[in-house]
């Protein structure tokens, strides 16, 4: 893989598709040289005349707009795929690129089902071609500098996560996020981001409870709250709450946010008010209370990060930071999760 960089192609131009795009022109090691889409957006009807988005992202980053999947999974110059289709149908495209001997980036939530992110799994390994998620979570400040004071064991052992995570989003009619069939739920939707942050914490989960609820009379299908507790098997536990009831009782075009969280370490407490919107961590001990400066805070960066580390081990011949196996882990959880809200029982990891 030498010359101008690695050469990518891409499956899915919606707001992910342009973001991660975006960030790949701005490495060195990649280029993106095909892009495939057929599907239009909530929004591409005050646009350009409904031309479909591959052609509008092409045209921007000079690549090739290809006619079908299978018209770019037979292009020499594609090395690599970056598949940020809508979160149901992931598997199809990851495992025919496997198939097709390139290695492949696909976006959070690997699927909305174990069995898929198996059959993932398993193209990748039987091609010998990589498989990484895109996890960003990872990638993002304050969640690095908290990753980073667990691991250097700063106030100790973390024990205890706790977080909030509200979301009001725009409701357009029959747009995929709003459906179950199209997201799967809250959790796989949103939160398999913080499923991914508790394992890097706590390690492996040992058993979930879960609740959830749809009460308000709205058109999408998303659940409105959902509650649920998480032990690990170090002992260490999460609470987490969230869900799209958030805000105003009218919903709009605007994206709002309520999201916080509360890391408790044996020595201190760590706090983000707006984990969105981050710039600093405060650390409360015994010692008083003080801030904790972030490396970098400025929002969408952590795309260039992931798929900077990506490319990077493409390039190198190393193991991708966030394989397949990871992806699957958090849709595990989520997985679990609506298992004990349906069934009213914990479940074991």
């Amino acid at each position: 893989m030498a010359g101008k960089g690695i050469g990518v192609g891409l499956i899915g131009c919606g707001t992910m598709g342009s973001r991660l795009t975006r960030a790949i022109e701005e490495l060195d090691v990649g280029r993106v040289v095909a892009i495939w889409d057929t599907a239009k957006g909530p929004m591409d009807s005050f646009v350009d005349n409904l031309r479909p988005r591959g052609e509008k992202i092409a045209d921007e980053f000079r690549g090739r707009a290809c006619s079908s999947l299978d018209d770019m999974l037979a292009d020499a110059e594609v090395e690599a795929i970056v598949v940020a289709t809508p979160d149901f149908c992931h598997e199809e495209p990851v495992v025919a690129a496997a198939g097709a001997g390139k290695h492949v980036f696909v976006e959070k939530p690997m699927a909305l089902d174990t069995a898929a992110c198996d059959r993932m799994i398993e193209a990748a390994r039987t091609a010998g071609v990589t498989l990484m998620v895109g996890q960003s979570m990872r990638y993002r400040e304050p969640f690095c500098r908290a990753l980073r004071c667990a691991r250097e064991g700063r106030f100790g052992r973390p024990f205890h996560f706790q977080i909030r995570d509200f979301i009001q989003r725009p409701v357009y009619e029959g747009f995929w996020f709003n459906t179950l069939a199209g997201c799967g739920g809250y959790l796989y939707g949103e939160v398999v981001h913080e499923f991914d942050f508790m394992r890097c914490l706590f390690g492996e989960p040992e058993s979930i409870y879960c609740v959830r609820q749809k009460v308000r009379q709205a058109t999408y299908e998303v659940e409105d709250t959902v509650s649920l507790l998480v032990r690990f098997e170090s002992g260490a536990s999460c609470c987490f709450d969230g869900g799209r009831a958030w805000g105003e009782k009218t919903y709009s075009r605007t994206v709002k946010k309520k999201q916080e969280f509360t890391l408790l370490f044996e020595e201190a407490t760590l706090h983000c008010p707006a984990f969105y919107a981050p710039e600093t961590l405060t650390a409360v001990s015994a010692d008083g209370e003080r801030e904790i400066a972030l490396e970098d805070p400025e929002k969408g960066r952590q795309f260039d990060k992931e798929l900077g580390d990506w490319l990077e081990c493409l390039r190198d011949g190393q193991p991708v930071p966030i394989p397949g196996e990871d992806g699957r882990a958090a849709v595990r959880i989520a997985e679990l999760a609506y298992r004990s809200a349906e069934t009213g029982e914990l479940q074991k990891f």
